[in-house]
């Protein structure tokens, strides 16, 4: 633990005066303590594809920080003294500092005459946002699409299908365990092209993801 002992007796300096101190000892402590965030990979790069799951993510990585109040537009204090105005410009930097890693050259340009994390975040929210419609088409005819291959393995290529069945989720598409299985089915190879007809057996209740994949793990190891 960090000690506090360098606060001084006189707290007549107020409640800004001992923010920025305990501001300025964290830092202090860190630079000889590791972090559990510095060294973690929390956020993958922003893709034309992830923007949903980026998103939460980095509210989470924000928010372990202490750092998500940074993406409120209104949040700038605006006939703030001098020192809190310093301390908001500090954490903004600090935010942007997060976030400026994930994004690729394509989306730095998007960017690049955003002056505060918030106009940054809300610009990112406004690509996405007019991009949402051809992603959500993209995910959904991949997930209906993919093809197993030799090399991906049974496994691979069903938790392929979830991934995608998820990032459908995460766009506002509707996707059941039902929809997973079906696409798992549908994409097999000829070395499985027996078992879609072997399943007709089983009603809709009993043929869950589950049940499809402990199915077609059994061939696999055949």
């Amino acid at each position: 633990m960090c000690s506090e002992s360098g606060l001084p007796d006189d707290l007549s300096w107020g409640h800004l005066g001992y923010i920025r101190w305990l501001d300025t000892a964290q830092d202090l402590c860190h630079s000889t303590i590791t972090h559990p965030l510095d060294h973690t990979d929390f956020t993958d790069k922003l893709t034309e594809t992830n923007f949903h799951e980026w998103r939460q993510r980095m509210k989470t990585v924000l928010a372990l920080r202490d750092l998500d109040d940074m993406l409120d537009e209104d949040g700038k204090p605006t006939d703030a003294e001098d020192r809190e105005l310093a301390l908001w410009k500090r954490r903004d930097t600090k935010a942007s500092a997060i976030i400026g890693p994930t994004l690729v050259s394509e989306q730095l340009e998007n960017v690049s005459g955003c002056k505060a994390t918030a106009e940054t975040w809300s610009t990112l929210q406004g690509v996405f946002q007019r991009m949402s419609l051809k992603n959500k088409m993209k995910a959904r005819r991949e997930f209906y699409t993919v093809e197993m291959t030799v090399a991906t393995g049974m496994l691979g290529y069903i938790n392929r299908l979830r991934n995608l069945g998820e990032i459908l989720k995460a766009m506002g598409g509707e996707v059941t365990e039902m929809n997973v299985a079906m696409s798992v089915l549908n994409g097999l190879t000829s070395k499985y092209e027996n078992l879609p007809v072997a399943l007709d057996a089983k009603g809709e209740d009993e043929l869950s993801l589950d049940f499809v994949k402990s199915r077609l793990l059994q061939e696999e190891r055949r």
